[in-house]
């Protein structure tokens, strides 16, 4: 009985066979038979459906880049300004200017200034370190042992912090 069964088996499989290859000669006659082009009417609306969406798609990419750009600003501020505060918080104010301010930490002087687009630090006059680029415009007050910074960036947007110090003037 297992071989009888094993057998039958075989031979299905010899059936089935058969008709794959059967299907395979019919279909393949078919589409010899029936082998054309795209029409112009289809080129025509295929080429207008992909100068829709091309723009598009462009549009999309333009303004996913433009997000990332604000997010690293954003992300750049915010660094700045957890720095900035570690900075002074240890800090004397010397003195200020519209856009300097002056530090003092025993015999050193720390300096924060605009040069061009940059907020650079220097101590003792020597050497810098940039704290923050893009910068449009920048403005220092100071009252009593809290600084107020006002920063208008390249790209027009403006930011304003208030740090504290260790003690007044």
């Amino acid at each position: 009985m297992i071989f009888k069964r094993m057998g039958e088996d075989i031979q299905l499989n010899y059936q089935r066979i058969d008709y794959v290859c059967l299907t395979q000669r019919v279909t393949g006659s078919v589409l010899n038979h029936n082998q054309r082009g795209f029409t112009m009417l289809e080129v025509i609306v295929s080429i207008s459906v992909l100068t829709i969406i091309a723009p598009l798609f462009a549009m999309l990419i333009f303004s996913f880049g433009q997000l990332m750009n604000q997010q690293d600003l954003s992300r750049e501020w915010d660094l700045f300004t957890i720095q900035f505060q570690k900075e002074v918080e240890r800090l004397k104010i010397e003195s200020y200017s519209s856009e300097t301010v002056t530090l003092k930490n025993g015999e050193a002087s720390i300096k924060f200034s605009r040069q061009s687009s940059l907020l650079r630090r220097t101590v003792d006059g020597q050497g810098y370190e940039i704290f923050l680029t893009g910068i449009d415009t920048i403005r220092f007050t100071a009252e009593e042992n809290l600084i107020s910074m006002e920063v208008k960036f390249l790209d027009g947007v403006q930011k304003e912090a208030i740090f504290y110090t260790l003690s007044p003037k």
